[in-house]
C-alpha cells in the first residue's frame, strides 16, 4: 500500500492521515476515531462486497489503521511521533520543494494561512468522512489529507516564504515599528486556534467538547478576555448559567469592551428585566429564562 503524497514523501508515515485525525489529536480523539473505522472496515460491514474490496478492507485495517492507532493510541508513542511530525516541518524550511501539493484543498489552505486552524479543521472533516467508504477512493484520501497536513505545518511554522507568493512592497519603518513581537504573535495564534476548535464544536452542537477545549485554552492563557468569552456563550448553550456568569465575568474584567461579553451581558440584563415582568404576571406554561436567551425553540 503505497503512497507518495504529503508528509510520506518525507520518508514519514503519516498515521493522523490514515486516522482523518488533525495533528493536535489527543490519544481520546483517536481511539474514538479509530473504532470508527474499524467498525466501517469490519468485513460485517462488506458482507455484500467483491472479494477484492474484502481484501482491500483487510488490508488497510491491518496495514495502515492499527498500526497507526497503536502510534497514537498512547501518549509516549504519540510524544515522540509529534517530534519527529515537528522535525519535518524543519525539512520543509530547508528543502520547500519537497512540499509538492496536487490535492486542491492542500493548495488552498497553503495559499491562505489566515484563520488557519478553523479552516484546516473544516477541510479535514470533510475529507475524513469520505475517507472509508469507498475502498477504490481510500488511499487517495489518505493521500489527500496528508497534503492538507503538510501545507498546515508549513504555514504553522511560519514557512510561507517556501511557497510561490507574489512580491511584495516593503513596510513603512513607522508600521514595522507597530507590528506585534514574535512572542505576542504566537500567543494570540494559540488562542486564535483553541477558539477555532471550540467553534467547530459548536457547530456540531457537542458544547461539552467545546467547553473542554476552552478550558484547556484558559489553563495555558488564563487572562485572555476572547477565550473567558467564548467559554461563557458555550456554558449558556448548554444550560449552565452559573458557570457563564463567571465566566462572563472574568471576560470583562480583563476586557470590557469584549464584543461577545458585551452581547452576553446584555443579554443577561434583557433576561432579567423579562423575568421582573413575568414575575408580576400570572405564570405561563413554557416560560424561562435560558428558553429565550439563545432563542430556543418552544416545545
Amino acid at each position: 500500500m503505497n503512497i507518495d503524497q504529503g508528509l510520506f514523501k518525507l520518508e514519514i508515515i503519516d498515521h493522523h492521515a490514515v486516522l482523518g485525525l488533525p495533528l493536535t489529536a489527543q490519544p481520546k480523539q483517536v481511539r474514538k476515531r479509530y473504532l470508527e473505522i474499524t467498525r466501517k472496515l469490519h468485513p460485517d460491514s462488506w458482507s455484500g462486497a467483491s472479494e477484492s474490496q474484502k481484501q482491500q478492507a483487510s488490508e488497510l485495517l491491518s496495514k495502515l489503521v492499527n498500526p497507526a492507532y497503536e502510534t497514537l493510541g498512547k501518549e509516549k508513542p504519540l510524544t515522540e511521533h509529534n517530534i519527529l511530525v515537528r522535525m519535518k516541518g524543519q525539512q520543509l524550511s530547508c528543502q520547500p520543494a519537497s512540499l509538492l501539493l496536487t490535492s486542491p484543498a492542500a493548495k488552498a489552505l497553503a495559499a491562505d494561512s489566515s484563520n488557519l486552524d478553523y479552516n484546516y479543521m473544516t477541510v479535514l472533516q470533510k475529507l475524513s468522512k469520505r475517507q472509508y467508504e469507498i475502498m477504490e477512493q481510500a488511499l487517495e484520501l489518505i493521500g489527500q489529507i496528508s497534503q492538507l497536513n503538510a501545507a498546515y505545518l508549513a504555514c504553522k511554522d511560519n514557512l510561507e516564504s517556501a511557497l510561490p507568493k507574489p512580491p511584495t512592497t516593503a513596510e513603512p519603518e513607522a508600521e514595522q515599528a507597530s507590528a506585534p513581537p514574535p512572542q505576542r504573535r504566537h500567543h494570540e495564534t494559540m488562542i486564535e486556534g483553541y477558539i477555532n476548535r471550540a467553534k467547530e464544536f459548536e457547530y456540531k452542537r457537542d458544547f461539552d467538547r467545546g467547553i473542554l477545549e476552552l478550558r484547556q485554552a484558559i489553563a495555558a492563557h488564563p487572562q485572555s478576555a476572547p477565550c473567558h468569552s467564548y467559554l461563557a456563550k458555550l456554558y449558556l448553550k448548554a444550560g449552565q448559567e452559573t458557570m457563564a456568569k463567571i465566566h462572563l465575568k472574568r471576560s470583562l474584567e480583563f476586557n470590557a469592551s469584549d464584543p461577545i461579553a458585551t452581547e452576553i451581558r446584555e443579554r443577561f440584563q434583557a433576561a432579567e428585566k423579562r423575568a421582573a415582568r413575568v414575575s408580576t404576571e400570572p405564570s405561563k406554561k413554557g416560560s424561562g429564562f435560558l428558553n429565550g436567551l439563545f432563542g430556543g425553540k418552544k416545545q
